[in-house]
């Protein structure tokens, strides 16, 4: 019976290869250790229909893979559009001018 309702909740949802590749660069927010707001950005490594494995590297925009605690997370598609308690939804980084020249 949980099965069946667990394949119902993510039949509602997109696929995640509608809104996001391999590859990609992304972000979220995410509560600090302080209560400030971090924001850390990542590269999606891999990925199906209903799960994405994210490799975060960088804290607030500077590159620090060993400062994350956790270098990678396996994201369900119920988190990757809706966050949890800690973390805010994942998004696309958007593109800056500097990134066309690197």
């Amino acid at each position: 019976m949980i099965k069946k309702q667990y394949k119902d909740q993510i039949n509602q949802y997109p696929s995640l290869y509608d809104l996001f590749e391999p590859g990609e660069r992304v972000r979220r927010k995410m509560k600090g250790e302080q209560g400030q707001t971090d924001v850390i950005e990542g590269i999606i490594m891999a990925m199906d229909s209903d799960q994405m494995e994210i490799y975060w590297d960088t804290l607030n925009g500077e590159y620090t893979p060993e400062l994350i605690d956790e270098d990678f997370t396996l994201c369900s598609v119920d988190e990757v559009l809706n966050g949890n308690r800690e973390c805010s939804p994942i998004e696309k980084k958007r593109r800056s001018i500097i990134d066309h020249f690197i």
